[in-house]
């Protein structure tokens, strides 16, 4: 199955969107009157934090997908 065309550009962007999501609230840049009331619970830090780690794990593939051209998904092991 091949996907749509605009699956690439809309992975990616959703991709860096969440990136950046993740640097801006680390960062602390995010103004106080857009928070909501609870932003500085312990548990709701965790859980952002959480995705932290997780994050090379799901984008990084993605975005280097383009140069690994020998990778294929039906050959056994994934490789030709």
């Amino acid at each position: 199955m091949t996907e749509p065309a605009f699956f690439r550009p809309l992975s990616l962007i959703v991709d860096l969107g969440s990136i950046a999501y993740g640097a801006i609230a680390l960062a602390g840049l995010i103004p106080d009157e857009y928070l909501f009331k609870d932003y500085g619970d312990p548990i709701f830090l965790a859980w952002n934090g959480s995705f932290l780690l997780l994050y090379p794990f799901w984008f990084l593939p993605d975005l280097v997908q383009d140069s690994n051209k020998e990778l294929r998904m039906d050959a056994p092991g994934g490789r030709r």
